[in-house]
């Protein structure tokens, strides 16, 4: 037992949801420590948001308790969904909250795709429930997750075990989202390239893409001299792939580095490169296309 909950939401830093909801949370358990991980997510955008969770959660100890309360209602989202394609928006069956176990931690969320994206294999999910709405808060019209989520959050932060807050569920009931992964292709006048997108842009601009260290090794052996370019870009880019962002002194221009996930970010010294790529917008649909400038050298 942790005693440690967190949340992971696209509610905003303005708004009062937040407060509203750990308001909740400290009636039920005052000695609770409540940890927000973010609440600046992208409105929709669970892959963004299972991205900082997923960084974010193998740091705490293990029976933390997490809450992830990002909603899947956008036609993108509901296109990748693992559902028939002539099915209307309020026919998929998004409204079931779970309870999950997965490597030691407790994640409490809808089962709308979150659950597939941030377990890497569904058969090492450990044990699973479906949620019941207490009725004793069906009041609060506003957003589903105090009614649903706030006792069981609460009661497995206090130790109580999965069985006893909820009905076991079915793994071959869990929705299933499959992003866009990076595609690996080689040509006569690009040699090996990468192509990938963006998961997430930090306050900083820095460009947060979903190439993993394992694809690009695959690919690299060992190459560091890259380019990069995206589409209305005009030429490709010179990066750098470094080690730590202490080579900030080092290099003036453009680099890229992986992060503690293992996912490459391309960074600029003290400018927001999402600025320069993006035009200041977050654009994640964004793809970018990755190259070698040292092509014959293997």
């Amino acid at each position: 037992m942790s005693n440690i909950i967190t949340l992971t939401t696209d509610w905003g830093i303005t708004a009062n949801y937040a407060a509203i909801f750990k308001a909740h949370l400290l009636k039920e358990a005052p000695s609770a420590t409540i940890v927000d991980i973010s609440h600046e997510v992208e409105a929709f955008n669970i892959e963004m948001g299972v991205y900082l969770l997923a960084a974010t959660y193998p740091f705490f100890a293990k029976e933390t308790v997490h809450i992830f309360g990002v909603d899947f209602l956008s036609d993108n989202q509901l296109a990748s969904v693992r559902s028939s394609p002539s099915l209307e928006r309020e026919h998929i069956p998004l409204n079931h909250y779970l309870a999950v176990k997965y490597k030691g931690h407790y994640f409490l969320a809808r089962n709308n795709g979150f659950f597939s994206l941030l377990c890497e294999d569904l058969s090492e999910i450990e044990e699973m429930v479906q949620l019941k709405k207490d009725e004793n808060l069906s009041d609060i019209k506003t957003f589903d997750l105090i009614p649903f989520l706030l006792k069981p959050a609460v009661a497995l932060s206090k130790g109580i075990s999965l069985k006893k807050i909820g009905e076991l569920y079915d793994v071959e009931k869990i929705e299933i989202v499959k992003p866009q992964k990076p595609l690996i292709k080689k040509s006569e006048e690009r040699g090996d390239t990468i192509e990938f997108g963006v998961k997430y842009i930090d306050n900083y601009g820095n460009i947060v893409t979903d190439l993993h260290k394992d694809t690009f090794d695959k690919i690299a052996q060992g190459r560091k001299k890259m380019w990069i370019y995206y589409r209305g870009m005009g030429n490709n880019m010179k990066i750098q792939l470094v080690d730590t962002y202490n080579n900030v002194y080092t290099y003036s221009r453009v680099f890229a580095l992986f992060n503690t996930s293992g996912y490459l970010e391309i960074v600029a010294n003290y400018s927001k490169l999402s600025g320069v790529f993006l035009n200041n917008s977050r654009d994640y649909d964004r793809r970018f296309i990755l190259g070698f400038e040292d092509n014959n050298e293997k």
